[in-house]
């Protein structure tokens, strides 16, 4: 690799799920020194996740980053110090309840991303489905997530929840279940993203923010441009930021349709691709 790639980069921004993680928030300890190293060498680090701020704590505290944290897609912004929320979007109260409408419809598990919490909504037809996802994927939402998750009993609703995201999972989450979510949403008129983000993951958010919007937000409060920074990503919520950053780096477990807008390729999360990037362009 090039070390003219680090050409006016002041600073990197990275995923975590499938990028820093190494698998459910565990953090490699070579990547944890790619990032030390990084600080030390003048370096500003960040992380950009979809994850809730109040799931990853721990990680923030070893990862220890000194720009703002993007997080929820970038419907929210922290300051990593105070935990000060920098910026916020959230769906309307309508366009929330109308979107849960259509999730109850089309009979998906979901949960719905607030300021403050993860909230589930118990569904009996759905039991069985949340099953075999916890089953596929190694979990127990209610005994390894208890904060900021909220699970609510069958008859239980809550009302005027100002809305974030929505994520939608489930093994009958098909490409032809979201094509038919994604169409009931554009009809409705509300205005958000639809993204079929991983296998059996749907993310619902509102279309005027993305971790793009958020690291040019990060960008302008510094007066820097946005040719100063670096993203590591994976998924397909990383595209818009991965075209706005001027080096974008691929893992290579990304989807293909990420690694086509990439500036250059490294290796996967479990190969530790961090940090391979930068010993092959010999910062480390």
């Amino acid at each position: 690799m090039d070390k003219n790639l680090l050409t006016g980069i002041k600073a990197f921004y990275f995923d975590l799920d499938g990028t820093t993680f190494v698998n459910e928030k565990e953090i490699d300890s070579s990547t944890l020194r790619v990032f030390e190293t990084l600080k030390q060498k003048g370096f500003k680090v960040g992380i950009a996740t979809g994850r809730h701020h109040l799931e990853i704590q721990e990680q923030l505290e070893k990862i220890k980053p000194n720009l703002p944290v993007i997080t929820v897609n970038g419907t929210m912004m922290l300051d990593p110090q105070s935990k000060k929320v920098l910026n916020i979007n959230n769906f309307n109260i309508d366009e929330g309840e109308e979107i849960l409408k259509i999730i109850e419809k089309n009979n998906v598990l979901s949960c719905s991303f607030t300021n403050e919490e993860i909230i589930y909504s118990y569904n009996e037809d759905l039991n069985e489905d949340l099953k075999v996802f916890e089953q596929e994927y190694e979990i127990s939402l209610k005994t390894q997530y208890p904060i900021p998750y909220v699970f609510l009993d069958k008859n239980e609703k809550r009302k005027n929840l100002k809305i974030n995201k929505f994520l939608l999972f489930g093994k009958n989450l098909d490409e032809k279940k979201y094509k038919n979510i994604k169409k009931d949403i554009e009809t409705s008129g509300i205005d958000a993203q639809i993204l079929y983000a991983y296998n059996n993951f749907i993310e619902i958010f509102p279309r005027k923010t993305s971790k793009a919007s958020s690291l040019a937000l990060v960008a302008k409060n510094i007066n820097w441009s946005l040719d100063s920074f670096g993203f590591f990503g994976d998924g397909v919520n990383d595209i818009e930021i991965c075209k706005a950053a001027k080096l974008c780096v691929a893992m290579g477990n990304s989807w293909k349709e990420l690694k086509s807008v990439a500036t250059v390729e490294t290796k996967t999360n479990l190969e530790n691709g961090i940090e391979f990037f930068f010993k092959k362009i010999e910062l480390l």
